[in-house]
């Protein structure tokens, strides 16, 4: 790696096109894939740095997607060497979800999917994603609720008791939405917050979901949460089973 490394740092750095730098970002992640860990090391903080940078900088979006791409590769092959890039690499993925570019916005919900396995503090980063939620345009909207579904399903039971609440809130007002794609998104969302409830909290979460709204859209909301969180909460469907069986026997005439 040592011999072509400063080639494609070079060429990232100060290529006179777009194209240029696009196609060392590109290279990059090929060195990444087709190294050792062992070999890749020593290598890690040269590399991450200007890719860093590099993707902070106005440049067109086939760019950082590239540069996206090969952080994430990092990040998979790196491991816990790249942990001191963790607070660049958070604020970097996140404005990533902001971009016009509907690839760059995928790739960093893939992103986020492989650095929240990596940190222990995710009430920061979850805070971000929920001010992201309030103050962008619908299609930005459904990638902040994407990405934040992934957090939640994946690390979401590290969250604080407070952080936890406002993300019900949010979550729970947007499933009454008036556009379907956010009001999906948030139903997931919140199916995947829910699945780290524990047995005690979910019947009050259940219940909650199926109180009546005169609002269709709100209706059509909690249909999907409640369908999210049996998928997300294992003893959610237990709950469900037992509560019809309820029903039928407080209906049944003597």
């Amino acid at each position: 790696l040592a011999p072509v490394l400063p080639f494609f740092l070079q060429a990232l750095m100060h290529g006179a096109t777009p194209e240029t730098r696009e196609q060392a970002a590109t290279g990059l992640g090929i060195l990444v894939s087709a190294t050792s860990e062992a070999a890749l090391k020593p290598m890690v903080v040269q590399m991450s740095g200007p890719l860093i940078r590099i993707i902070g900088d106005r440049f067109p979006w086939q760019v950082k997607a590239a540069i996206l791409k090969t952080l994430t590769l990092l990040l998979a092959r790196g491991g816990v060497m790249m942990k001191p890039f963790l607070p660049q690499l958070q604020t970097t993925f996140v404005k990533s979800l902001s971009e016009s570019s509907a690839v760059l916005r995928k790739g960093a919900i893939r992103a986020l999917e492989l650095f929240v396995k990596m940190t222990t503090r995710v009430d920061p980063l979850i805070n971000e994603l929920l001010s992201g939620i309030k103050t962008a345009e619908t299609v930005i909207k459904i990638s902040f609720i994407g990405a934040l579904e992934i957090v939640l399903g994946r690390a979401g039971k590290l969250a604080t008791a407070p952080v936890k609440e406002s993300t019900a809130a949010l979550l729970t007002e947007l499933m009454g939405d008036g556009e379907d794609d956010v009001r999906c998104a948030a139903a997931a969302a919140f199916g995947a917050q829910s699945g780290n409830v524990d047995d005690e909290g979910l019947p009050d979460v259940m219940q909650g979901l199926l109180e009546h709204s005169a609002e269709w859209s709100k209706r059509h909301g909690q249909t999907l949460a409640l369908a999210a969180l049996i998928k997300h909460a294992s003893n959610a469907e237990r709950w469900v089973v037992q509560r019809r069986r309820t029903t039928r026997s407080s209906n049944r005439i003597p």
